[in-house]
């Protein structure tokens, strides 16, 4: 809750984090806009908004100081270009969740996308582990930088092994 997450932030200040990332429920928008306005530290959210449209009246009423899609949740690639451009728009960042390829490629085509969120070789601790069995070749950090592939497509390539994991064989 908000006094909870100023209390919270106010600990940890000294600590300088970049940002403090989704602290309140993702329809606490008054709440997020008193974070935002009110906190030195930075406040993200946005992985739980599913549309552009979303994202649009969230940019307009401030409530975070950087934007966080999810790629899987917005509708793709196509939608996600469409709110990194209404984030450069309003001049605020895009830092989407997570770091599949898909996120990789988002994030060097716009300039709103500051950095990527990374995690390496870790799979979700929610059991999603679909991506990570099926596809192979994602690309690692070296010294704090990662370099798009120069594979095609996303430079991922399907486990043909995994797949039959999942196939259905009703």
């Amino acid at each position: 809750d908000v006094p909870y997450t100023v209390e919270m932030e106010r600990r940890l200040r000294d600590y300088h984090l970049s940002w403090i990332e989704e602290p309140l429920v993702p329809d606490d928008l008054d709440g997020y806009a008193y974070l935002t306005r009110e906190l030195p530290t930075r406040i993200s959210m946005g992985e739980h908004e599913y549309t552009k449209y979303g994202f649009k009246e969230l940019m307009e009423r401030q409530v975070a100081d950087i934007y966080q899609p999810d790629v899987n949740r917005v509708g793709g690639l196509t939608e996600a270009k469409k709110i990194c451009a209404l984030a450069e728009a309003h001049h605020v960042p895009i830092l989407p969740h997570s770091n599949e390829a898909h996120n990789l490629h988002l994030i060097v085509s716009s300039p709103a996308c500051t950095m990527i969120e990374y995690f390496p070789n870790v799979e979700p601790a929610d059991g999603n582990t679909m991506f990570w069995k099926l596809f192979t070749g994602e690309v690692e950090a070296s010294s704090g930088h990662i370099v798009p592939p120069d594979r095609p497509g996303l430079g991922v390539e399907l486990n043909r092994d995994a797949l039959r994991e999942y196939r259905y064989e009703g």
